[in-house]
């Protein structure tokens, strides 16, 4: 993220906060986050994982991505999936934690939205759902040793590997 930082002016301070800083004043922009948003979280609601809701989701993120991470933004793309598994992962541990009989042991919709936070925060927010459905799709037993190992692995990329 350091080369990053000294390769790129955003015009708004680096920080893990860099997509929602800078287009957190578009209306368009914010249409199609929010709705790949809702289908990402939509897609985890229990009992059941809609994997239609996933890719749709995620083909919503691409085309974000393509549409908004162009010219002075085409790094934005790499810096988002990486802030969205590092915040993810975070929000992840917290929501296992208390949801952990021995940890806050509460049901999982509270946890969720009490991790969630009223969504303030896009990449924590995001990458959390992420995390959800990654975890429906495999238990962090498969995917921990490719995520941390010598190069860091996106969260959307092991994703991709388990969704048929």
């Amino acid at each position: 993220m350091t080369l990053f930082e000294k390769q790129n002016n955003f015009g708004v301070e680096f920080t893990d906060d860099i997509v929602q800083d800078i287009f957190s004043k578009d209306s368009s922009y914010l249409n199609l986050y929010n709705k790949e948003l809702q289908n990402l979280y939509q897609s985890v609601q229990d009992p059941t994982f809609d994997k239609v809701l996933v890719k749709d989701g995620l083909r919503l993120m691409s085309q974000r991505h393509s549409d908004y991470f162009k010219s002075q933004f085409s790094s934005l793309k790499e810096i988002d999936n990486f802030f969205l598994t590092m915040e993810g992962l975070g929000q992840y541990s917290m929501y296992l934690w208390l949801t952990h009989p021995k940890g806050g042991n509460l049901k999982k919709d509270i946890a969720i939205k009490g991790v969630r936070r009223g969504g303030k925060w896009w990449s924590q927010d995001e990458g959390f759902a992420l995390f959800l459905i990654l975890d429906k799709l495999s238990k962090p037993a498969t995917w921990a040793k490719n995520m941390f190992g010598y190069k860091t692995e996106s969260v959307i990329d092991l994703i991709g590997k388990h969704l048929p």
